[in-house]
């Protein structure tokens, strides 16, 4: 049917022999998608010429220069179509013929990760970063998974179980599509990203939750134990423009900022005294970063924080003695050092001043621990409600003292509180509750054990 010795052909020919060799399997390696709609009798005719034109490719004696240019190539070509074709077979519960070619499950979870870069085979780089830009959730989606979905890449590519034709396949078809994607999107892709919908849903969150906190009370509010009115409620933006200088169609973050004046009234003999704090909120992201790329990754630099700081401190309503700053940022804040908070913190250190620096990626708070104003301040600017830190860690801790319970039996109240602190709930007494209603509802004792302090002990039988 073929040429028996390749070394008289042409390089022509040869091209021409490997493409009607390799015909069939482009039909399924470029359009795989397709072959779900095929019939099971197509796909076992697919199958058959596939396996039959991988088997004359094995058998021609294709010169040494050959081989070494196309033979890994081409082999990784026929495993990957006759795996795609199982795939589909399997799917449908289609039994194939008897053929050497056997594919285990861990196999065929090459060819569900490869459909998760379908996206990168149907649109452009440009047309996926309109998308993006535009708001495209189906592209907003990927985008965000994109860093998983290649670190499975990365670790099928290395699996023992998995043929290294396959792998092979799946490495070149991985390079492939990363260099697409930071095509379409740079090369700030595949790390930590925040895109325009998310922040702008951050912003919202954000600049809500402060304003219910500033008027949920009436015009009271409670700080530092002492009870204050709060006057003077304003927003704002940093970003007097807002979208309107990228175009209406944009649902764009526009750095919105909630401005209050806290006032405490005593009397003095017969004196009446004031004493305010100005309070300054304000959501920082990179507008125009969001309106040209769909997406943001810098974190806010120092030089940006500080105009922020100016923003807030340049014009404070008299009589206002000590100024509240609370900054948030979707994404992060620039590490200058080992430390993040040391270094934030250091430039920003005044008597009358107390900032907060609020990472709502991470969740992470930067402010003076030392400070009782900073720790107010850090606490008025948290957007979870008691009744939901409660809840979120009431199913963090019961978890976590199930778990602990079934390995040493016992769980101590001093155990529970820090692994509440590493996990972003440093509120003993919230902790202190949760762990005795959890002791309640289980019917199981505590008992003070020194040095622990309170502990659940299951009676050993």
């Amino acid at each position: 049917m073929y040429p028996a010795l390749t070394i008289l052909m042409t390089e022509k020919e040869v091209l021409t022999l490997l493409n009607k060799l390799l015909e069939r399997t482009n039909l399924v390696l470029t359009s795989p998608l397709s072959v779900h709609t095929e019939a099971p009798g197509r796909i076992d005719e697919l199958f058959r010429q596939t396996e039959d034109d991988y088997r004359q490719f094995k058998e021609t004696p294709w010169s040494d220069e050959i081989r070494s240019l196309v033979d890994q190539d081409v082999h990784a070509q026929f495993q990957m179509a006759l795996l795609v074709l199982s795939y589909c077979a399997k799917r449908n519960r289609q039994r194939l013929p008897p053929t050497a070619f056997q594919f285990s499950s861990r196999e065929l979870e090459v060819y569900d990760l490869l459909k998760k870069y379908d996206l990168l085979d149907t649109y452009s780089p440009v047309e996926l970063r309109q998308k993006l830009i535009s708001g495209d959730g189906t592209v907003e989606s990927f985008f965000k998974e994109y860093r998983e979905i290649s670190q499975s890449l990365r670790l099928l590519v290395s699996h023992e179980d998995i043929r290294p034709g396959i792998r092979h396949y799946l490495k070149k078809q991985g390079d492939r599509y990363t260099e697409k994607f930071e095509t379409a999107f740079g090369s700030d892709g595949a790390q930590f990203i925040v895109t325009t919908s998310d922040a702008r849903q951050m912003e919202l969150n954000f600049i809500n939750r402060i304003e219910y906190k500033l008027t949920a009370e009436g015009n009271r509010i409670t700080f530092l134990d002492r009870s204050f009115t709060v006057d003077k409620i304003v927003k704002g933006t940093t970003s007097p423009l807002g979208n309107n200088r990228f175009g209406v169609t944009k649902n764009l973050p526009e750095n919105h900022t909630v401005t209050g004046v806290f006032t405490e009234k005593s009397l003095s003999g017969k004196l009446l005294l004031k004493k305010s704090l100005l309070f300054y909120a304000v959501f920082a992201s990179h507008i125009d970063q969001y309106a040209e790329y769909g997406f943001d990754s810098r974190p806010l630099e120092a030089k940006e924080i500080n105009s922020y700081l100016e923003s807030a401190i340049k014009n404070p309503p008299d009589p206002a003695g000590h100024i509240l700053i609370c900054i948030a940022s979707p994404t992060g804040f620039e590490k200058t050092g080992p430390s993040s908070s040391d270094n934030l913190l250091t430039g920003y250190k005044a008597l009358n001043l107390s900032v907060c620096f609020f990472d709502l990626h991470t969740h992470e708070k930067f402010f003076n621990k030392i400070d009782k104003t900073s720790i107010e301040l850090a606490r008025f600017c948290d957007l979870e409600t008691g009744g939901e830190k409660y809840l979120k860690l009431t199913e963090l801790l019961s978890c976590e003292m199930d778990h602990q319970l079934r390995i040493t039996r016992s769980v101590s109240l001093k155990y529970c509180t820090e692994f509440s602190k590493d996990h972003g709930y440093p509120d003993p007494v919230l902790v202190q509750k949760i762990f005795t209603h959890y002791a309640r509802e289980k019917n199981l004792a505590v008992r003070d054990i020194p040095p622990m302090g309170p502990v659940i002990v299951i009676k050993r039988i």
